[in-house]
Formats: structure tokens, sequence, C-alpha cells
């Protein structure tokens, strides 16, 4: 399964109200209960006495239409999931939480629980919301990712099967994952238990057991460092049941106390090992392989995908056979009055039925839609021994707004801050290479040139390079599975995205931003490693993960990948690590014009760009505080992603079709210099034809170069190429999503994650 499979896997009911636009509506279709909502949140009090410690829990009910009758709520249930005569019936809104503090001993330290949940007038409850606290520390909290997690259904999988999970510690100081996680396989009888007949339903049913039976040591479960997160089981019984847990331990020694059926609970069910082909969807924005063949209609199964409004969509598929089996045929139907009615449509425009089934039926071109509509696709795989499977593609249609100039992404996974202690707020000094998280929005954010919290007294803090100019910024840490949504990003009409080397083999693919692009949206993709994360999910076996071509059979580079499609890479890439850059001349010439549209009036100043991109050197740019002996700081080589061959890009702009009148639409701007990637490869493009927006790709990060030349590449794409101004009386920016909060405006000299504040994020 790639990257990009695991995000999209939606489970949980989805209600197809009809095919928007048609005026019908479907038959057979699950409508779920308007729901209330409630959101949690708490605050940690001082202790009554020194045996104790204390929580203030606040929580408010969301309206749906609804009034809310009540709340209930409970301490220590024996499950979050179900309400029972132990719950509390109330109409406050908080709550103080006392307990006895905690030993100091992990095998003697308790956890305690609070779940609250709203009812409304007719007597629908919410979902739980709920913590955990251990003493002054915050477990922390881990979920199953695979299969897709569910309380209401039972995935399906084969004998041999990878389960996978993800753990974070809001608390931690060193490290915002578990240390090591312990995990467990169940059958139906645990000979732990030879009394209980079903330990399965049991455990489901008082999930609080499993502590009580094995917490804190665990015994008999299999435990990992907190660096694996996931664990393949083989040689399952088919026909059989399996309950799958794990917990995870911080490096204080707590674990996860909550253990919740569809987080970190999940029953699951064995059948044989291909029950029908395996089938791939995939476009510019998805590619997802089913874990498991089979025909199974079930939310489970649906893979969410969000399209822009007002412009066709094409998903295409194929398919692996049972063994010793070909494929037979494919067919394909949108928003079907009934799935099993097996009439084939009299003409094209009756996709509500199904297609003729056929060997080349391999993609359907669907829409254009209308903003806020939902759609199903579902997609029939059919081999020579006559078994079918079944693909579903849940659509949400996404409109474009452009309401805002510029939004900036961070991608990157760097080292966040330390804390000394739990019990000692103050920031660690930075630590590891430079730059750290906040290290790193101070570079780029900051207002400069006010004081430097946690640093030495009297230490200013620089201007960040983008400081002046009217942004907002998004990080992509604590975003599920790191993806900005489509509907977020159509808000504005620039967007920066970075993502460094490191972080492009662990986040996977760009999916949003594919789909941005298509909207219309205006792109600068940078940071070292942006190439390779639209790319990693088809290196090809046996290849080097380093380099990707367009070479058949099976190019890695082809139509449908984000760099062929949108930055206009279509010969070769390659990642290698180079010394400097040096910018494109052409002798004795100058840079050819641009095509008037859709490219502004004028084409961008190239002449403002620097002659060179150069490391930093001591003189000019001195090292940060605590960062005099970092090598990191004066590297003096950086990770390019360069055109290994040359590219040439032309496109006809005469509208006439008698008349031919072409140019060059992909400009090379810098070249490497050094390095193993040796000289003159191009490692920074400009794009400004008619297939997409003009697009700026940069192979390489923002923050190597000197402070000079940063600021000189950032205002020659913001101001030269979108046209945007730099104002450095303007307000700081917003940060928008899931990005840590911002503790004070950029007046007083903080950046987001206020980095300036402090040496961590």
């Amino acid at each position: 399964m790639t990257h990009t499979a695991r995000r999209w896997m939606a489970a949980g009911l989805t209600a197809l109200l009809g095919a928007a636009g048609c005026g019908r509506q479907l038959n057979q279709v699950l409508l779920p209960a308007v729901r209330p909502e409630v959101q949690l949140s708490k605050v940690r009090l001082d202790p009554h006495t020194p045996d104790s410690y204390a929580y203030l829990a606040r929580w408010v009910g969301l309206s749906t239409g609804r009034k809310i009758s009540h709340y209930v709520y409970a301490i220590d249930p024996a499950s979050v999931d179900a309400v029972d005569a132990t719950w509390l019936k109330t109409t406050a809104t908080e709550q103080i939480l006392t307990f006895p503090r905690p030993e100091k001993a992990p095998s003697k330290r308790d956890a305690h629980v609070f779940v609250v949940r709203a009812v409304d007038d007719r007597g629908e409850m919410s979902e739980p919301m709920y913590f955990a606290v251990v003493g002054d520390n915050l477990p922390p909290v881990v979920r199953i990712t695979r299969p897709v997690p569910s309380r209401l259904f039972t995935p399906r999988i084969p004998p041999t099967f990878r389960f996978e999970w993800t753990g974070s510690d809001p608390d931690g100081q060193t490290t915002t994952t578990p240390v090591r996680y312990v995990f467990r396989l169940f059958g139906q009888r645990n000979p732990d238990r030879p009394d209980i007949t079903d330990f399965i339903s049991y455990a489901l049913t008082y999930p609080d057991s499993l502590r009580a039976l094995y917490a804190p040591d665990f015994s008999g479960w299999q435990s990992v460092g907190g660096d694996t997160t996931r664990f393949e089981y083989r040689d399952l019984t088919p026909g059989s049941y399996y309950l799958f847990a794990v917990t995870g331990f911080d490096e204080v020694g707590d674990y996860d106390p909550i253990f919740s059926g569809g987080k970190n609970l999940q029953k699951v069910s064995v059948v044989h090992a291909q029950p029908g082909p395996l089938l791939t969807m995939f476009n510019q924005f998805f590619d997802y392989t089913y874990p498991i063949g089979g025909w199974i209609n079930d939310p489970s199964r649906y893979v969410r995908l969000e399209v822009p409004a007002g412009q066709p969509v094409t998903v295409n598929w194929r398919a692996t056979p049972t063994p010793g089996e070909d494929i037979e045929c494919y067919r394909w139907v949108l928003d079907p009055m009934d799935l099993a009615d097996p009439r084939e449509r009299r003409n094209e425009n009756q996709t509500f039925r199904w297609s003729r089934c056929s060997l080349g039926m391999t993609s359907a071109t669907i829409g254009p839609f209308k903003p806020g509509q939902e759609h199903l696709l579902f997609i029939e795989a059919k081999d020579t021994g006559g078994l079918v499977s079944l693909g579903i593609v849940n659509l949400f249609v996404v409109e474009t707004r452009f309401l805002k100039d510029l939004l900036i992404v961070d991608d990157t996974r760097f080292r966040p801050d330390q804390r000394i202690s739990a019990v000692n707020p103050a920031i660690r000094p930075p630590v590891g290479a430079w730059p750290t998280a906040a290290e790193l929005d101070t570079f780029l954010f900051a207002k400069g040139g006010h004081p430097w919290r946690s640093y030495p007294s009297g230490t200013l803090s620089p201007p960040g390079i983008f400081n002046g100019y009217d942004f907002d910024t998004l990080g992509t840490r604590g975003l599920p599975d790191g993806q900005v949504p489509l509907s977020l990003l159509a808000q504005y009409r620039h967007v920066v995205w970075y993502r460094d080397e490191s972080s492009a083999v662990t986040l996977g693919a760009l999916s949003s931003l594919a789909a941005y692009v298509r909207q219309g949206g205006k792109v600068w993709l940078c940071g070292g490693g942006a190439a390779l994360a639209t790319l990693i999910d088809w290196n090809k076996p046996g290849t080097p993960p380093n380099e990707y071509t367009n070479l058949e059979p099976n190019p890695e580079l082809r139509p449908g990948r984000f760099m062929y499609d949108f930055a206009h890479w279509r010969v070769g890439i390659r990642m290698n690590r180079a010394g400097s850059a040096g910018k494109f001349t052409r002798p004795g010439r100058h840079w050819p014009p641009n095509p008037p549209l859709p490219t502004p009036p004028l084409p961008p100043n190239y002449g403002l760009l620097p002659d060179a991109l150069l490391p930093k050197s001591a003189a000019t740019d001195p090292p940060p505080p605590f960062r005099s002996n970092d090598p990191n700081w004066l590297r003096v080589d950086y990770m390019a992603e360069y055109i290994d061959a040359p590219t040439f890009i032309r496109e006809d702009y005469d509208d006439d079709p008698e008349k031919v009148r072409e140019y060059s639409t992909l400009d090379t701007l810098y070249l490497t210099v050094g390095g193993v990637a040796g000289p003159s490869k191009p490692v920074m493009t400009y794009y400004h034809g008619r297939e997409n927006q003009p697009m700026v790709f940069s192979g390489f990060n923002i923050w190597y170069w000197q402070r000079s030349h940063c600021i000189a590449l950032v205002d020659w794409v913001l101001q030269q190429v979108w046209g945007l101004t730099r104002d450095l009386d303007a307000p700081r920016e917003r940060t928008v999503g899931a990005r840590a909060p911002v503790a004070a405006n950029r007046a007083a000299g903080n950046a987001a994650r206020p980095a300036e504040a402090r040496p961590g994020p």
C-alpha cells in the first residue's frame, strides 16, 4: 500500500444524499443520525495538598440544529465507548478532577481517564471525547492506522497481514512519540483467561480489563522500539476472528491507558488470501491499492478523494488477477440508483448505470461537479475465474475561492522544543543539527530586532527572510496523516510549500497540492525533498531510490505524476549532494520573452536573481547563539534535486490552427555547482506555459544559502513572479490548522511557533 493509500482511506458511515445536480435520490442509502458534537479541554490546577493533583476539565456541546439537553461523563470508566450506570448526568460544562499524586515508580503510577459526551433533546449522543493524566505527565496516545480503525465494521484481512499504528506524546521532552510500543494479537480464546469463552467480545465490552490483566508490565505482549510502528502476522486462520491491541510508553514510563475500539483495539476477520483481483485506482491526486480483493460494499473501503469544482475528473484503474487467472473485464458506475441492478447504460449520459464490461475499460472521466457535492464512483474488476473485486472512490467537490494571497506550508519534521523537565518549563538550548523546528521558523518568519528569550541576555533576533509579506503559515505536523486538505489550500492564490530530504521518505506524496495546482493555484515547491516526495511511491524495484527516469517499460516519470505534469520535469530526475548553485546564463543573449498569457503582462526580471547562490560563511552569516561550533550552520553541500538531462518544453501560443508560434515555457534559473551532482544540472526552474499556472520549483532548501541570497530568492519569486509586496510594517503572519499556537504577535518579536522567543518550536 502506498503512502497515499494510507492517507485517503476513510472510515465510518458516509451519507450519499443523491446524484448532485440530477434531482434524484439514491436507493438503499444508509443515512446516519444527525449527532451532536462535544469539544473538550483541560487546564492543570495548583494542587490542594502535597498528596494530590488536579485538573479542570471544560467542555462545550456543538449544536446540529437541535438543542443540547445535557452531558454525561465518567471518571476511569470500564470503557470510553459505552455509557453505563457509572456515568453521571449533568448540565454543567466543567468539572474539577482531583486525584492522589502518583508514586515515582512507573510500576505504581496510576493513570486516570476523563470522558464526556453531549446529548441533544432527542437523545442522540455525541462521540466520546476523553483524555488521560498521570500526575504532571500526559501519557502518550496510540492509534491503529492499518486496517482503517472502526467500531462499527470488522475489517477483513488476508492470512498474512501487516498491522500499522502511530503514536504521539503531547508533552515529550526529547521526542514527541512513544519510546516503545507493546502489542498483542488475541484469539477468541485467551489462555490467560480460560474462563471467558469469547475474549474478543469481552475485551471490546470492557476494554479497561486489558489494563487490569496486563498493566503495567504487559507480560506476554511483544515489545518494539519507538521507531517501529508496524508488525506482520503470518498464517492466520481463515474464518477466524482476532483482536489486535497496541499501546505505547513515553520516556517517563507511562503508557496510553485508554483502550478503545477503533483507536488502539481492532477486531478483524481473516478471509482467504485473495477473494478477488487486487484493484488499484489512481490519477494525479492519489494512488491506492486495496490490501485484499473481494466484492465488499463497505464504507470502511471508501477511498476519500477531494476534487476541484468545475473541472472533469479522470480516475484510472488496473488490477492483478488471482493466481492462475487473467483479468477478464472492468466496468464502472457513478452514484447508482441500485448497485445490484445489472442493466447496462443505454448511452454515456446514464452514468448511474453500469458501463459495458470490457478489458479496455480502465478509466472514467466524470464531472465537472458543483462545489460541495459528494459522489460515489464504483469500479469492478472481474477475472477469468469469475472472482470480482469492488473499488469505491468517495469524491468530495471543493470550490476554489482564492480569498487570501499567500500560505506557507512547513512540511518538515525537524527537532521540536525540549523542556528541561516536566516540572521546569524552561526550554533547553538547541541540540542536534541546525535547524531545529523553531530555529527554522525564526530564520524564515521572525520580525527581528527583538529580545531572544532563553538566549544570552541582549541577544536580538534577526529578521526572517519572509518578514514583511502578508502570509499565513501551516505546519503539517499534527494534521491527520500530515495531509493538508484541498479545501484549505483553495483559499489561497499562492502557496510556498517546503519539505526537506529527510521528511520526503517518511511523509508520503503531496496529493492535495496536485489538486490545488489543477484548480489554478500558483506554487513554489522547494526544500530538497519535494520531488522525491512526489515520486517515491513509484520507484522501480531494483533501481536507485535517488533516480527517476522516463524510460520504458513502466517509466517512473510519466503523465499523471506531479513533477511531470506541473513542474514539467519530463526526462530524468536525480538527487545528490551539490556545493552551490550558479545562475543560468546565455552568453550574448537575453532571456527569451515569456508568452503573453497566462503569465503577468511583463515577464519576471531575471536580472534580479543573484548571480550565484552560495553557502553561508562565518564572515557573511555569523552562527546564531549556541551554534558557533555547529558545522551544519556552515555546511558546504546540500541535497540537490535536479534534471539529469536536457529538457525542452515548447508550446504553441497561436490560437489560429493554421499558424504556429512556439515559445519555450520552461526556464532554467540555476544550475548545480560541485559535489556528487556535478556541474550544470538544472536545479531550479520556472514553468510559465498554458497547461497550469506559473510554477517555480527549487530542488534545494531555501534556508541553506547566505541570508542575503535567501532574501533575494524569496523577493524574486514573490514579487517578480507573483506580484506580491514586502511591507516591513505589516502585521505578523497568522497560523492556521494544526500548527502549534502562536504565543504573541509579531510586534512583540515572535514568529510562528514562537521561534524568536526560545530555541525550540
